[in-house]
């Protein structure tokens, strides 16, 4: 992804609108709590339960959008430039599940050890 001339700051940060992805209806995530620990908060103007939906969004208004870097690199073609995010953001736990009827499912256990080779990598 192109990266801006300079880092986003706080400010700058907290100054724009913000789309926002959340899977469970949630209303303030961990940038938030961040946030709220230096007495700042974000405006949120649109939230999507999809990441697919905010690069289209962005390029027709002025927001900005917290996502995974990976994710940020496929946005390119938008002609969307990223930055550091002016706030930290612990790590996000990641958790699966799946029926216990499954367990011994030769392809579960596939997937599982590709991701565990993923993650300790």
């Amino acid at each position: 992804m192109r990266a801006r001339t300079a880092p986003l700051s706080l400010q700058a940060f907290t100054d724009h609108e913000h789309l926002w992805v959340s899977y469970r209806g949630a209303s303030h995530s961990a940038i938030d709590q961040q946030l709220a620990l230096k007495g700042l908060q974000r405006r949120v103007r649109y939230v999507s339960s999809h990441f697919s939906a905010l690069p289209l969004i962005l390029t027709q208004m002025p927001a900005l959008a917290t996502v995974p870097d990976g994710l940020a690199a496929e946005w390119i073609p938008f002609g969307l430039v990223g930055s550091d995010v002016a706030v930290q953001s612990p790590d996000i736990p990641l958790s699966l599940l799946w029926h216990k009827r499954r367990d011994n499912d030769p392809a579960l256990q596939w997937l599982l050890a590709r991701l565990r080779e993923l993650m300790v990598n």
